[in-house]
């Protein structure tokens, strides 16, 4: 899906891609999202804003963020010529109104392997 955002004084609406994978049926279920930069996005990048997605993503999806691996995919453009993949990890803080507020976001270079076995496909 396409995911627009607009970051506290960060000017234009942003777009990325988002797929949610949820593996299991239990209420112990994990899940994995990757978050992919379009080559048409006209404002700030998902490395830019990623604590600011992922943050959105809950809120909105009503998700638990520590059963989520978050991935960020890069696909060839013409000023980032190879593919690339993270693992990144967030910290979490639960505000007075209850909701997760991520930060932090730390960025773990993985394979295009790696990824394509956390969100279960051939082609991630």
């Amino acid at each position: 899906m396409i995911f627009e955002y607009r970051p506290p004084s960060k000017g234009i609406t942003a777009r990325c891609s988002v797929a949610i994978r949820r593996f299991g049926r239990t209420a112990a279920r994990s899940i994995v999202v990757m978050l992919t930069e379009l080559p048409d996005n006209p404002g700030v990048s998902v490395t830019n804003a990623y604590e600011y997605i992922a943050t959105k993503i809950v809120q909105q999806e009503s998700l638990s963020p520590f059963r989520i691996i978050w991935i960020e995919h890069y696909p060839p453009q013409k000023y980032c010529r190879e593919e690339t993949f993270d693992l990144v990890t967030l910290e979490w803080d639960e505000g007075l109104s209850g909701r997760w507020t991520a930060s932090h976001p730390d960025w773990f270079c993985i394979t295009r392997e790696c990824a394509a076995a956390l969100i279960g496909a051939e082609n991630p």
